[in-house]
């Protein structure tokens, strides 16, 4: 199933759209920022509870290996896709309402930019 999930989003970041599903409190969220050689930020962001979660990231240029890691209100790490890839996906099912950290991590030598969106 994530595999599937991690294909659409894929496809929704290359498009410029946001998977439809629901997730975010308020609606989709979407960030860039611009990352050093091992450089990371972190997002604060509200989901809603037992709706599914998503965040993806895109890096640009392509190529370059970004990671995502979600961490609860309590810092407890939720999911994490540390894949060597340019497109980290992480999907949970938030159990109550609370603001997640994200974490966008650049796991490569060189700068990269990026975009995240969440669902």
């Amino acid at each position: 199933m994530k595999s599937v999930i991690t294909a659409v989003l894929s496809l929704a970041l290359v498009a410029g759209a946001v998977a439809a599903f629901a997730g975010a409190s308020g609606g989709p969220r979407s960030a860039s920022y611009n990352l050093d050689a091992g450089g990371a930020v972190d997002y604060k962001i509200a989901f809603n509870a037992n709706e599914t979660a998503i965040v993806g990231a895109r890096s640009d240029p392509r190529g370059t290996d970004i990671d995502i890691y979600v961490y609860d209100s309590n810092g407890r790490l939720v999911d994490s896709d540390t894949e060597t890839d340019d497109t980290p996906v992480c999907i949970w099912h938030p159990s109550s309402n609370q603001v997640y950290t994200i974490r966008v991590k650049n796991a490569s030598n060189s700068s990269t930019s990026f975009t995240m969106k969440t669902n």
